[in-house]
């Protein structure tokens, strides 16, 4: 299971559109982590255990359609989260 994920991981990988990181231990991301994902129309990161989303985070998706946070721990999203 996934715990975290390297702020480089997706940035070779421009063209994915739908991306599943369900059912792992996540518990937040980098500010940095999805960057370059332009394409990205959907974000799974159901049954993890994120506990706060900060700035920044989705800052570039402008293809993101559907973005699945359900059954994590969030306690804290900042306020321009979803700004952009």
């Amino acid at each position: 299971l996934l715990t975290e994920i390297d702020a480089t991981t997706f940035s070779a990988t421009p063209r994915v559109q739908h991306l599943t990181l369900d059912h792992n231990r996540l518990t937040g991301f980098d500010r940095a982590t999805f960057r370059g994902l332009n394409k990205l129309k959907r974000l799974e990161l159901n049954n993890n255990c994120v506990r706060a989303i900060k700035n920044g985070t989705f800052e570039g998706l402008e293809s993101l359609l559907w973005l699945y946070l359900n059954d994590n721990e969030l306690t804290v999203l900042e306020s321009n989260v979803f700004a952009g």
